[in-house]
């Protein structure tokens, strides 16, 4: 069995985008979701390689579907 370290984002529409930021506002990265299986995995690399650090996170997931409204989440990583 086979341990993840990483966020899974579930319940997508077949294509997404998620935009990650920290709590202060600072772009952390962007995640699209585009083979169509509502989920995405995380490693929790921002958008320069490196491993996020511990704390709170906000999320925004949009899509272009007609219908559904963005959302944001936030979630908390921890060592």
């Amino acid at each position: 069995h086979e341990v993840f370290e990483g966020v899974r984002f579930a319940n997508l529409t077949q294509t997404a985008d998620i935009r990650v930021l920290t709590v202060s506002g600072r772009f952390v990265t962007e995640l699209e979701e585009t083979d169509g299986d509502g989920g995405f995995q995380w490693d929790l690399r921002d958008r320069g390689g490196q491993r996020i650090k511990p704390g709170v996170y906000i999320y925004h997931v949009s899509t272009e579907q007609e219908g559904i409204k963005p959302f944001i989440g936030t979630f908390t990583v921890v060592e």
